[in-house]
């Protein structure tokens, strides 16, 4: 059922079609009937509009074809295009027929699913105000305070006052001229409220995801 209408969801960004699976044979349609449905409507509007514009009492061209005959005509045919153009509403079809083009060539090309732009727009501005919000609800940022323990399971207490999501059992931490390793985690106390615990790395053990480790690194917000 969902398959009928996956081009309808094409024109939404990734955060707001994670759970839909977009093909790129949908988002080539997508892009396609926003093409052929901007153009058909550029099309017909131009007619309605060419219409009114010679059946005005006053019309450019029939002035123009008592002055200065054909030559006349078709310089004022081009005025009326022009006049045409600038229309709020032709510059917006004018724009979906150029989006619908790009997206379509995306799907075809390399199987992009490419949103459409006004919807991408807002999918933005709500990740930075989200990101404004977590940033300003996380509190102050402060160096990190590093301790040494003597614990046999623990050789490092870690107190942050950001989480450090990219840590993990994978992870080899690199300090001070040493190799450490996830031992766990504790809930601190304000504002290092992400407390980890490191152990030595084992001698002989696979080295992988190496984190060159500062206390400062923190205070850099990451963009």
């Amino acid at each position: 059922m969902f398959s009928y209408f996956a081009w309808i969801v094409a024109f939404l960004p990734k955060p707001y079609r994670r759970i839909f699976h977009v093909s790129g044979s949908a988002a080539l349609i997508s892009g396609v009937l926003e093409l052929l449905i901007s153009l058909v409507l550029f099309i017909y509007r131009y007619l309605v509009f060419g219409s009114h514009q010679l059946s005005a009492p006053s019309n450019v061209l029939m002035g123009a074809a008592e002055k200065g005959g054909e030559t006349a005509v078709m310089g004022s045919g081009i005025f009326l295009l022009l006049e045409y153009l600038i229309q709020p509403l032709t510059l917006l079809l004018v724009y979906c027929m150029l989006e619908g083009l790009t997206r379509a060539l995306a799907a075809l090309v390399s199987d992009e699913v490419v949103p459409t732009l006004p919807i991408q727009m807002v999918a933005w501005t709500q990740a930075t105000l989200i990101s404004w919000y977590k940033e300003l609800s996380a509190g102050p940022r402060v160096a990190d305070e590093v301790i040494r323990l003597q614990l046999n399971d623990a050789a490092l207490r870690i107190a942050s006052c950001r989480p450090k999501a990219d840590w993990n059992h994978l992870t080899t931490i690199f300090h001070e001229g040493e190799l450490f390793e996830m031992a766990g985690e504790e809930q601190g106390t304000a504002p290092r409220k992400f407390v980890y615990l490191l152990r030595k790395k084992p001698e002989g053990k696979i080295v992988r995801g190496i984190h060159h480790y500062n206390p400062d690194e923190v205070l850099q917000k990451k963009t």
